[in-house]
C-alpha cells in the first residue's frame, strides 16, 4: 500500500513537470532538492522513500533530483516542518500528522495508518 502511495504522488509530480514544461516555467533548469524523512537509513519507508525518488529522477529525464535523507540526517524530526520553511531542507517525507499542533488541518491529511483494507476505500477517503 505504501508503493501505491509513492506511485501516485510520483505521477501527480510528472503531471506537474509537463504542465511546467508546457508553461515555460521550468525551462532547461535542474531542481537538485533535500528532502528529509522520518524513517531511518535501512528500514522499508526509506528504501521506498529512495526509490520514489529516483523514480522521479528518472521519469523527469534527470532534471529533478530528490536526495532522499533519513531521520535526523538535517534536523530532528520535530523540527523538519520548520526547516522546511526557513529553507534548510526542501521538502520531508511523512508524518503530516505529527504537527496537528502547528496546523489543524494536518489532521486531514493524516489520516488512519493502515486503517484500509484496500487501496479503493483510501481512495474515497481522498
Amino acid at each position: 500500500m505504501l508503493a501505491w502511495g509513492f506511485r501516485r504522488l510520483s505521477a501527480a509530480l510528472v503531471g506537474l513537470m509537463a504542465l511546467f514544461a508546457l508553461s515555460g516555467i521550468a525551462g532547461a533548469a535542474d531542481y537538485n532538492w533535500k528532502f528529509q524523512s522520518f524513517w531511518q537509513a535501512g528500514t522499508t519507508n526509506q528504501k521506498a522513500f529512495e526509490r520514489f525518488a529516483a523514480n522521479v529522477g528518472a521519469m523527469s529525464g534527470g532534471r529533478i533530483e530528490i536526495e532522499a535523507l533519513s531521520v535526523g540526517a538535517v534536523v530532528p524530526p520535530g523540527e523538519m516542518l520548520d526547516a522546511v520553511k526557513v529553507k534548510i531542507i526542501d521538502g520531508m517525507n511523512g508524518g503530516t500528522g505529527y504537527f496537528v499542533g502547528k496546523d489543524a488541518a494536518f489532521a486531514l491529511l493524516a489520516d488512519i495508518n493502515a486503517g484500509y483494507e484496500n487501496p479503493y476505500q483510501q481512495e474515497m477517503w481522498f
